[in-house]
């Protein structure tokens, strides 16, 4: 169990990324958020999420052009 939150570089308008999510023993670390971040700005971007208890948990994906 543990919860996630997502973040971007990308500060435009009409970005998305997906609300924090909290994992339950059914999900066995496992959990996909299908079609859920929409970049806006034009550029290199990135994604990454993190543990909300242990912020050391993190992963992130970098170098995501937006054209």
């Amino acid at each position: 169990t543990g919860t996630v939150t997502f973040t971007t570089t990308d500060a435009g308008v009409g970005v998305a990324i997906p609300a924090d999510y909290t994992f339950t023993s059914t999900n066995a670390g496992v959990h996909l958020f299908p079609a859920a971040v929409t970049l806006v700005t034009i550029g290199t971007q990135s994604v990454t999420a993190t543990d909300t208890l242990v912020g050391t948990i993190t992963g992130s994906q970098t170098g995501i052009v937006v054209q």
